[in-house]
């Protein structure tokens, strides 16, 4: 395993490489956004009646037809459910995970440790980089989520972000926005350790 270079870099460029990160994923993820959000909403409308149906049918009978009714009851805004606090999110969120994981990735290589091996220092800082940028992605995403599927639920209407937020708040707190926070990391931390980790060897 390698040794990480004790040699620190310029606060500047620490910062300036940060911000364009930063900015960079932001730009990126709203275009993925406006291209992709229609099929995730689609998806998270399939996954409603997905127990009901056999793997063959999901396309066939329930995307094609929930695609064709959401065109007809809610146009394309029905599609676009949502897209708001995703893309508004996007930035504190990316900053926030990129940030963090350039700060551990210097406070661990600090650590004899994690100094010697570019493996352990990677993949713990990818780890929680994506522990501490939920704090804005899982709010996000129920929010997200539950616009894109009231329609077919019918047990809650948000005019729009904001009163989704002040409803959920409201009837259940905090605990209502971090709903499946555990199973977040659970399944998405490794995913960004083994991500960060990828990077030093391709």
């Amino acid at each position: 395993m390698g040794t990480l270079s004790k040699s620190a870099e310029p606060q500047e460029n620490v910062t300036r490489h940060l911000v364009l990160t930063s900015l960079a994923s932001f730009i990126a993820g709203s275009i993925g956004r406006l291209v992709c959000h229609p099929l995730d909403t689609l998806k998270a409308k399939a996954q409603i009646e997905m127990s009901k149906l056999s793997v063959g049918d999901i396309f066939r009978r329930y995307l094609w037809n929930t695609a064709k009714q959401t065109m007809a009851t809610e146009g394309i805004a029905g599609f676009y459910r949502g897209i708001g606090i995703a893309i508004a999110g996007s930035l504190p969120a990316g900053a926030l995970y990129f940030g963090t994981y350039e700060w551990s990735k210097h406070l661990l290589q600090e650590k004899k440790i994690f100094g010697e091996s570019q493996t352990l220092c990677y993949f713990f800082s990818g780890l929680i980089a994506e522990t501490v940028s939920c704090i804005f992605w899982v709010p996000v995403d129920v929010i997200k989520e539950r616009m894109q599927v009231q329609a077919n639920l019918k047990t809650y209407h948000y005019r729009n972000t904001f009163d989704a937020i002040y409803k959920i708040s409201k009837g259940e707190g905090l605990r209502g926005l971090y709903k499946a926070y555990g199973a977040t990391i659970g399944s998405f931390g490794p995913y960004s350790a083994f991500y960060f980790l990828s990077l030093i060897h391709i």
